[in-house]
């Protein structure tokens, strides 16, 4: 056997010539080798020892790892079963994926049962999922408990999708256990969906730091709050940017608020636009600001009507302003409906202004039930002005 500090050339043909065309866990091993160092060279770099993969200078690696997959997989080995699967669903080889997936699974590989039932599900085919889920879960297999959680879900049946989320999150599957925070959140079970919840984000699921954080800074704890979203922040979760932005915007750090804004947004969040431009804005940078308003609309984020009919407004842009103030209007957005009220009612058409003042009072704006109540007055309608002027107060 070689020197472990030995040159690794040397050592290669001893890993060749060791490889019987029986040994499927060596073929396996060497395959499982080659896939990593083409997906992450720098974590391939594995030592000799355990890893023969390292030891082949092989050019096309991939093509290389499905080879040695293929001959372990020929040979018996229900793992390499299954990481074949994998590597031809990954090409859309989806039949050949299905013939090795099944092969796995009737071995009895619990791996192979889940990405079977995976594809199954995916091509509409719930039912044969869930048996093959059910089967590796009876193994122990917590992915796939978590599976009969989601189907279960998905046919709202929460019993039953707690049940498995508890089993899976119970022997550490943190993504059953923000799924069962979630559920028992809807419940009303604020005090076990927030156990459930802080397990997940400690045991490092940055989704479950956003959805803790988001829950603290609802009931006032921001401090805390800030500490989960930046952890999940500085782990490149782009949610976790933009609500670290609003609370550092919240807190009157301005420069520090505006770059988690523009990271979020170079991350993929669009709704990081709105606050970037309010930010932009409040600094003086209209022009800039009114530009991450467009594009915020453009892509769908309909909060930034109101700010862009605001800073139009403000610009003197009257007419534009009343369109996005109208298009806001349109979404519920209730602030709006009382400005766009208001234009209207400048220039005397009271009637629009009327319909636009009652529907975001009929949705409990108290602004737009006192500008109600004052247009009613006017027209002489003291007992339904005196009601809406009650109706004001009572919003604050």
């Amino acid at each position: 056997m070689p020197d472990e500090q030995g040159d690794a050339a040397e050592s290669q043909p001893w890993w060749r010539n060791g490889i019987g065309a029986d040994d499927s866990e060596t073929m396996t091993t060497v395959a499982l080798g080659l896939e990593q160092r083409a997906q992450n060279p720098e974590a391939a770099r594995w030592d000799a020892m355990s890893s023969p993969a390292v030891l082949l200078e092989a050019q096309d690696e991939p093509a290389r790892a499905e080879q040695w997959y293929r001959n372990a997989a020929e040979a018996g080995n229900s793992e390499a079963m299954a990481n074949l699967g994998l590597l031809l669903a990954q090409r859309a080889q989806a039949a050949e994926a299905e013939r090795w997936y099944r092969r796995a699974a009737a071995a009895g590989h619990a791996d192979g049962m889940v990405h079977l039932a995976r594809q199954l599900s995916e091509r509409g085919e719930p039912v044969k999922a869930e048996r093959w889920y059910r089967t590796a879960a009876a193994a122990g297999h917590t992915e796939a408990m978590f599976r009969l959680g989601l189907l279960h879900g998905r046919r709202d049946e929460p019993a039953e999708a707690e049940q498995w989320y508890r089993e899976a999150a119970e022997d550490g599957h943190t993504t059953a256990a923000i799924s069962l925070a979630v559920l028992l959140e809807q419940r009303g079970e604020a005090v076990q969906a927030e156990k459930w919840g802080r397990v997940a984000a400690e045991a490092g699921d940055t989704s479950a730091m956003v959805w803790l954080g988001f829950r603290l800074g609802e009931r006032g704890e921001t401090a805390e709050a800030e500490r989960w979203y930046r952890t999940a922040a500085e782990d490149g979760h782009p949610m976790a940017m933009f609500h670290l932005g609003v609370v550092l915007e919240q807190e009157g750090q301005a420069a520090e608020a505006e770059r988690w804004c523009r990271k979020a947004v170079e991350a993929g969040n669009t709704d990081a636009m709105v606050t970037l431009g309010v930010l932009l804005q409040r600094r003086g940078d209209t022009a800039d600001a009114e530009r991450w308003y467009r594009r915020a609309d453009d892509v769908g984020q309909t909060a930034a009507r109101f700010n862009l009919a605001v800073l139009l407004e403000d610009r003197g842009e009257t007419a534009e302003a009343e369109h996005w103030y109208h298009r806001a209007a349109e979404t519920g957005d209730t602030d709006a409906m009382s400005n766009l009220a208001l234009l209207l009612s400048e220039r005397g058409e009271v009637d629009d202004a009327e319909h636009w003042y009652r529907r975001a009072a009929d949705a409990g704006h108290a602004v737009a039930s006192f500008s109600l109540a004052l247009l009613l007055e006017q027209w002489g309608e003291v007992a339904d002005a005196e009601q809406w002027c009650r109706r004001a107060a009572d919003a604050g």
